[in-house]
């Protein structure tokens, strides 16, 4: 083997590096060398440079390097992206352990706005360093290499800094701030008060919230890193679709929520579409894609727990609450009334005990009519015009016969519910490998007028009953089993 590196045995071999712009070169300490030759030609005590050798190659195979005939060449990305480890194998500076400040030169909203930066000492002193690429030379032999988080902001600023002014309106800076910004707060960075008061919320996208308003519903816009509150109250000010939408903060801060010219035009339509009554939901909640741009409004959860568009149209109770007459045992006294099943299956007995009860009922859907509601609330219940309307006669009929127990005779359009709802769900009924047998006719049970009103009869107990009132009614013999 050639005696390439002669007996210096003070300092270990290792391959030597040069920053740049873009990233740092690894070449052999020779010019006579490639990279490859040097690395095959290291003697086997050359455990530094061997060790550098292995991590060079690894990053080339990963793709995270360049190689050419003279040096393998690392982006600052990639070099930022090694763990502490690695840097110190391959021989790079320690990491910037002061403070960067960035100051505000103008206003946002001048084009002529500038960020200023500067590194600082523990005393407060500032430092001069010469950046190249991700590190921080200050003399020959006295250098830094920059963060990820810390190369990425400088970067920002940098490129900002070097932006003609034609290209600074506005909104172009308010943009380039909300990147600055979010960059800062990672890296630790300090800002001048301007700055610090100062906060942009640029979206992605727009969510959905739902929420019951009276007869209808709201449909409000939402975003991240806003107050739904407050971003609603500005939302809501202006009849137009703003690029930029203002929210001051207690403290003085102040939030400016930025939109991109597509998503002003989604907006248009939650603007059109803001409140809507529960059957313009209902028609929605079918084909949402329809009504909003899926790119930019969230119609779908972005994580499994999420509710899509129409599960939260569900879940807010787009549902008409189905409405049955009853007849329940009061008193000495046969009362009629409505049962309310909600969205969640549960059932709320409404009696209405009297004729003054049922004026009251006819004024209440009447006044809806008028004002053209499709739900009333009484006695704490919120009903459907419509549904409870056609049972009025059924109840008026039942309040003149009060003193009469139904009969048998008396039919209804629709499912009388009597003490328990059992009318769409054969919730009673034991699955068995045999098909049902039909049944001639449908058994319900009625109260019992003899039956004590705290007394509970049991799912089995109050079928067998249902039955044997329906055999009796049709004259049916049967013999009972006990």
């Amino acid at each position: 083997m050639l005696d390439l590196f002669g007996k210096r045995k003070s300092e270990p071999l290792q391959f030597h590096w040069q920053e740049t712009q873009t990233g740092i070169r690894f070449t052999a300490p020779t010019d006579s060398l490639s990279v490859s030759e040097y690395a095959e030609n290291l003697p086997a005590d050359a455990y530094q440079a061997q060790a550098q050798w292995v991590l060079l190659k690894e990053l080339l195979d990963n793709g995270q390097a360049e190689a050419s005939d003279t040096d393998i060449f690392i982006p600052c990305e990639e070099v930022c992206r090694l763990d502490f480890v690695a840097q110190s194998l391959l021989g790079l500076p320690d990491p910037y352990p002061f403070d960067l400040e960035i100051r505000s030169d103008r206003t946002l909203r001048e084009t002529a706005f500038r960020y200023n930066y500067q590194f600082l000492q523990p005393d407060r002193k500032p430092l001069h360093p010469e950046r190249i690429g991700c590190v921080l030379r200050l003399t020959p032999k006295w250098t830094y290499l920059l963060t990820g988080e810390q190369f990425l902001l400088l970067e920002e600023l940098d490129a900002f800094n070097n932006r003609h002014e034609g290209d600074k309106n506005y909104q172009a800076n308010l943009i380039e701030f909300a990147k600055i910004k979010g960059l800062a707060k990672q890296t630790g960075v300090e800002l001048d008060g301007y700055l610090n008061q100062e906060e942009v919320v640029a979206p992605k996208t727009v969510r959905l919230r739902l929420r019951a308003a009276g007869d209808g519903i709201e449909i409000i816009p939402d975003v991240d890193g806003v107050d739904s509150t407050q971003f609603e109250e500005v939302f809501d000010q202006d009849l137009n679709i703003k690029t930029v939408y203002n929210i001051s903060q207690p403290d003085g801060a102040r939030t400016r929520v930025l939109f991109r010219e597509d998503q002003c035009e989604a907006l248009e339509a939650v603007k059109r579409y803001r409140r809507v009554s529960r059957e313009e939901l209902d028609e929605i909640a079918k084909h949402p894609q329809g009504y909003f741009n899926p790119e930019i409004i969230e119609l779908d959860p972005p994580d499994e727990d999420g509710l899509s568009f129409s599960d939260r149209v569900r879940e807010i109770g787009v549902y008409q609450p189905k409405v049955y007459p009853f007849i329940s045992p009061y008193k000495s006294d046969w009362i009629p009334g409505i049962i309310v099943e909600d969205k969640d299956g549960k059932h709320t007995k409404i009696p209405v005990k009297d004729d003054r009860e049922l004026t009251e009922l006819k004024g209440v859907i009447a006044q809806a009519k008028e004002t053209g509601k499709t739900t009333v609330t009484w006695k704490d219940s919120q009903l459907p015009v419509s549904e409870v309307e056609q049972y009025l006669p059924f109840i008026e009929k039942r309040l003149k016969r009060r003193k009469k127990r139904p009969g048998p005779d008396e039919k209804f359009e629709h499912p009388v519910l009597i003490i328990e709802g059992n009318i769409e769900k054969p919730s009673y009924v034991k699955p068995t490998p045999d098909p049902p047998v039909e049944e001639p006719f449908r058994h319900l049970l009625e109260p019992s007028p003899n039956l004590k009103q705290e007394v509970e009869l049991l799912p089995h107990q109050e079928e067998g009953i249902a039955w044997a009132q329906r055999l009796w009614e049709k004259k049916i013999s049967r013999r009972f089993a006990r």
